[in-house]
């Protein structure tokens, strides 16, 4: 199944927010993983009691950074895995991300909607198979 991070990418000047990247292919492990679903967040979007947070799509990523920890070229920080799970993308357009991902536990289902720049992501209220 897929992969998924989340990141924390502190700038170079101190301040800091979580990289959430998914995987839209590849193995467990994240081989065969093309480029990677990512976006902007300033919250940890692990908590179980999360039902909803906001965030930035940004440039998808390369496959390096489902294992990468470190300096970023060109000054532009450091990134710290904060965590690491497993997703399963169900339905991708430009304005509408639908699927599921798992953390610790179960799977949690999740969609995005675009609404001008940032993206509404509402998290399902129950666990799936």
């Amino acid at each position: 199944m897929p992969r998924t991070v989340l990141l924390k990418h502190t700038l170079p000047d101190g301040p800091w927010h979580y990289d959430w990247l998914l995987a839209r292919d590849g193995d467990d492990d994240g081989a065969g993983a093309g480029p990677l679903i990512s976006f902007r967040v300033d919250t940890d979007i692990r908590r179980r009691s999360l039902a909803a947070f906001d965030a930035v799509r940004r440039p998808d990523h390369r496959p390096d950074y489902l294992t990468y920890e470190g300096e970023i070229s060109e000054g532009r920080g450091k990134v710290e895995r904060i965590d690491a799970g497993v997703c399963r993308i169900d339905e991708e357009s430009p304005s509408h991300l639908a699927g599921a991902v798992r953390w610790q536990g179960p799977m949690r289902r999740f969609e995005a909607l675009k609404s001008g720049r940032i993206w509404q992501v509402r998290l399902g209220a129950t666990d799936i198979a």
